[in-house]
């Protein structure tokens, strides 16, 4: 069902704290409240987005919780059954079947009905739960796992989850080292934070005047022939080419990458 890779999104977008209250003197719900637009698009595949919703409604997809108001995230192009979490004082929408075609968005829409007597819907909240807030420095587009299970992009939006250990682990992005897994401990009521902290990069390009067949070397290891354009971590290496077919050598060159920035080298072979 799930094939090629795509985004699967929903915005995350903060209309109220994570106890329901009104943020920044906004003003309360109306009685209906049009929660969200479940967005799936990609190349490969596709992704899936909410729109700018007022209600702390836990987005599912598939029965796992993804994230909180809204979700924008990259998906495998096909069919999802996308769900919305119960809010007090209203009855939440029926579950809706989504395709995510490759190259494509796909938008959902979740209309929420204010009730004095709401019946439990496709989606309950679990009845012991805190808050988990993941964030992203600086903020890029990483995947953010919680227990081995995919949930959003970006970060995650005091999102409700069970009581208890869980492990949260962000996905690599070009550029940036990626954070370690960690586990964190949720409490009833409470909000549990992580922070994902990625440490930039430098790219190191390697150049081989004239071009011929030789292996570029970084500290002795061989990296790749004719040429290399690589990130790297910040610090000194020694970049160093083999012989040439005719014989011909060039010089070792010292070479330091710093975070951020483009090191050139070039290895001149007579």
């Amino acid at each position: 069902m799930k094939a090629d890779v795509a985004p699967l999104r929903q915005d995350h977008v903060l209309r109220r704290g994570p106890m329901g209250e009104p943020a920044g003197g906004e003003e309360e719900a109306p009685q209906q409240c049009r929660q969200s637009e479940d967005v799936l698009h990609g190349e490969d595949g596709g992704s899936l987005a909410t729109e700018r919703g007022g209600l702390p409604a836990t987005i599912h997809v598939d029965g796992e919780w993804r994230d909180e108001y809204g979700l924008f995230t990259y998906a495998a192009a096909g069919t999802y059954e996308v769900c919305w979490g119960d809010v007090p004082g209203y009855s939440a929408p029926a579950c809706t079947s989504v395709v995510v075609a490759p190259g494509a968005t796909a938008t959902v829409v979740g209309t929420y009905e204010a009730s004095a007597t709401p019946t439990t819907g496709p989606a309950p909240v679990p009845a012991e739960h805190g808050f988990l807030r993941a964030t992203t420095a600086p903020a890029v587009v990483s995947s953010i796992r919680v227990n081995g299970a995919a949930r959003g992009d970006w970060g995650l939006n005091w999102v409700k989850v069970p009581v208890g250990q869980h492990e949260v682990c962000f996905s690599g992005v070009p550029g940036f080292v990626t954070p370690p897994c960690r586990v964190v401990e949720v409490l009833p009521g409470l909000t549990t934070e992580t922070r994902g902290v990625f440490g930039r990069l430098g790219l190191l390009r390697v150049d081989v005047i004239p071009s011929v067949a030789v292996d570029v070397l970084i500290d002795g290891v061989p990296r790749n022939q004719f040429g290399l354009f690589s990130f790297f971590a910040p610090g000194t290496y020694e970049v160093c080419g083999t012989a040439a077919p005719d014989g011909r050598t060039a010089a070792c060159i010292t070479a330091v990458v710093a975070p951020g920035e483009e090191t050139s080298i070039v290895l001149e072979y007579g």
